[in-house]
């Protein structure tokens, strides 16, 4: 893994060469509870939501391709670890 480090709500990012090639842009909205991943062709990868009213933080993922299913969830962990870092 390697660590890069990026403007935006991500302070540092842990991501793997694969995460690299297979991502093309993590979108999220205002409130930073619900993100897009989409792949370079612009193709959904997987969706986030943070659910609401729990004692954790806690995402539903749905994610399109089941060889996908590290990935996202590496992606989903950057990101709560992040935004913990940030105190949000």
């Amino acid at each position: 893994m390697e660590q890069q480090s990026k403007g935006g709500s991500f302070a540092a990012r842990w991501i793997t060469q694969e995460a690299v090639s297979a991502m093309s842009e993590v979108e999220g909205d205002w409130l930073e509870w619900d993100y897009r991943v989409t792949d370079h062709a612009g193709r959904l990868v997987m969706t986030a939501q943070k659910e609401l009213l729990r004692w954790t933080d806690t995402y539903t993922i749905d994610i399109a391709q089941p060889e996908d299913v590290l990935l996202c969830l590496m992606i989903v962990l950057a990101i709560d670890a992040a935004k913990c870092s940030s105190g949000n």
